[in-house]
């Protein structure tokens, strides 16, 4: 069997075509991590907080999400006067640990779960009709009125229904405290909006969002009031866009607030890490299709007994560097990692059928079409003498016909 050799250095692979378009988290929910973190408060004053720090008003928040119900798991809950959004796996987070003013967003048995509590005046939850942990794009928006407290939920357009919540200020006191809940005060959970993960990492029973998040609109309105359709480009910013993240940076820690409000930007923090490692930029996009991913393998279809053989991948239309596997005739070849699979002093047995497969950031899986390699005899030194001398006799022979 020849012996394998993997080194990236001889990588011919290249990355054309990609564009970021989301963030996919797994939903670790540990060590502050996989997640986007937007700071609205800072404890050390009494100075108001930046755009972002929505309640005060009313307010709409809308997004895209994928996601699966295998990947988000939790059971459904009973919504009403209660805090039971926070069972869900968390999709934004601005709660407040035991203390009041505060909501989120979750999925609980493939449901969207939007919840609020009041300033002393009482906790309320709204579900949603109908499912969207299918595994394809839905539009979400939840929306409060301040002076009524009524919730109401749109799910692709299509109104969910309303109930009437706690009314008042929601928004993060200016002047809060975070309780000391946290192994010491909540100061690195508690003045944040948080995207992607339960922000307090508070244990199983409070689980984190894993799939696919973009276009998130915080606006300082009721947007909606009768079914509509949802875009199907990014959001563009108005009057009264107050924070707005399109997820298209594609590379750094930071998610950009291009609302342009007055008093902004109110910047994202990604927190990046667990097992997998989360968040990842992806091309996954609600707005049409993504880009065609591309996967190949170049180098010789025949090779000679004895001799060396390079075979390479090449591929497009992936964002971040993926993992790589090699398999010979449908067998895993073990030890193959790499971008390129180096054989040496061929043997027949090298002969067959290869595929390489490429494992994305965001666990998306694609596979080469099968590359057939061929091993054929070595030709003697003498022999390569021979074809050539009767290659020239033939040569000669077709001149003096035409002549």
């Amino acid at each position: 069997m020849g012996r394998l050799i993997l080194g990236g250095w001889f990588c011919l692979c290249w990355v054309g075509g990609a564009e970021a378009a989301s963030l996919r988290f797994f939903g670790n929910g540990v060590d502050d991590i996989d997640r986007v973190k937007i700071q609205i408060d800072n404890p050390a004053d009494t100075l108001p907080g930046p755009p972002a720090d929505i309640g005060a008003e009313d307010f709409t928040i809308e997004f895209w999400l994928k996601g699966t119900l295998a990947d988000n798991p939790a059971p459904p809950v009973a919504c009403g006067d209660n805090i039971n959004w926070i069972y869900g796996h968390v999709i934004i987070d601005r709660d407040r640990y035991l203390q009041d003013r505060k909501f989120g967003i979750s999925l609980a048995g493939g449901y969207v779960v939007f919840g609020v509590s009041g300033d002393g005046t009482g906790d309320m939850t709204l579900c949603s009709a109908v499912p969207v942990l299918d595994g394809q794009w839905h539009h979400v928006a939840v929306q409060r009125e301040r002076a009524t407290g009524v919730m109401s939920m749109y799910v692709d357009g299509q109104f969910q229904g309303q109930v009437t919540g706690p009314g008042g200020d929601i928004s993060y006191p200016d002047d809060g405290i975070p309780g000391n809940y946290c192994g010491g005060p909540c100061v690195n959970s508690d003045p944040y909006l948080v995207f992607g993960a339960e922000k307090h990492d508070a244990g199983s029973m409070f689980p984190s969002f894993s799939g696919w998040l973009t276009n998130v609109r915080l606006s300082r309105v009721i947007r909606y009031t009768q079914p509509f359709t949802p875009p199907n480009v990014a959001f563009t910013p108005d009057a009264d866009t107050v924070a707005l993240y399109l997820f298209d940076e594609g590379s750094g820690t930071v998610l950009n607030d291009t609302s342009g409000y007055p008093g902004g930007p109110s910047q994202g923090q990604i927190r990046f890490g667990g097992n997998p490692p989360g968040p990842v930029w992806s091309a996954e996009t609600p707005f049409g299709a993504a880009p065609p991913v591309e996967v190949y393998i170049t180098g010789p279809r025949e090779v000679e007994i004895g001799s060396d053989a390079t075979l390479q991948c090449v591929y497009s239309g992936i964002i971040g560097t993926p993992a790589f596997s090699w398999t010979r005739n449908g067998e895993e070849i073990p030890g193959a990692g790499d971008d390129t699979l180096i054989l040496l002093n061929v043997t027949t047995e090298d002969a067959g059928s290869y595929v390489v497969t490429l494992t994305t950031p965001d666990k998306a899986i694609y596979s080469s079409p099968p590359f057939a390699l061929s091993v054929v005899p070595q030709i003697p030194a003498g022999g390569w003498i021979a074809l050539i001398t009767l290659a020239l006799l033939l040569a000669l022979v077709a001149v003096r016909r035409r002549a």
